[in-house]
């Protein structure tokens, strides 16, 4: 039986681990899509990471055996630095970089079916012909914006057994 819980316990894995590599290791500023962000830094902020995640997409492949699939993309916004043409690439790396090969996913909430020391699963990156981690560049969208963009994307999946 699919557990009403596993799309929240995934998306609060994905936020509390992303959070964690790109902004409190790497400084980057951090948003994930749908939720507020702070207006008083926005000004300032010249290079930010957006992310967000399509699924799970459930099957289950024989009795209470389920595969969730996840799709993770991130946005990477970088105003055009003139000191440092590298500077959106570097960003990129570091977002590539953390699409490790497993995230655990734990069970994050203050809920009755909640505890955040036990560990629900692992999302494992998916690697074969179609799949990986793949970036695309967009530059400069608009001549009179001087922002860089560019995607970074993976897709991820995790066997549940109930």
């Amino acid at each position: 039986m699919i557990n009403k819980n596993w799309a929240r316990w995934i998306q609060a894995s994905l936020t509390t681990y992303f959070k964690q590599v790109l902004e409190t290791d790497n400084s980057l500023v951090f948003y994930v899509e749908a939720l507020s962000r702070e207006k008083s830094n926005a000004k300032n902020v010249t290079d930010w990471v957006e992310q967000r995640w399509n699924g799970p997409f459930i099957k289950e492949h024989s009795r209470n055996l389920f595969c969730l699939d996840i799709e993770i993309n991130f946005v990477v916004n970088s105003v055009v630095n003139r000191q440092d043409t590298y500077t959106h690439k570097q960003i990129v790396g570091i977002v590539m970089s953390s699409l490790v090969n497993n995230i655990s996913v734990f069970k994050f909430g203050d809920g009755v079916d909640d505890d955040e020391d036990v560990l629900l699963g692992c999302l494992q990156l998916r690697v074969d012909n179609k799949s990986g981690i793949f970036t695309n560049y967009f530059g400069r969208t608009q001549d009179a914006v001087e922002i860089e963009q560019s995607t970074v994307e993976a897709s991820y999946y995790m066997y549940l057994k109930t």
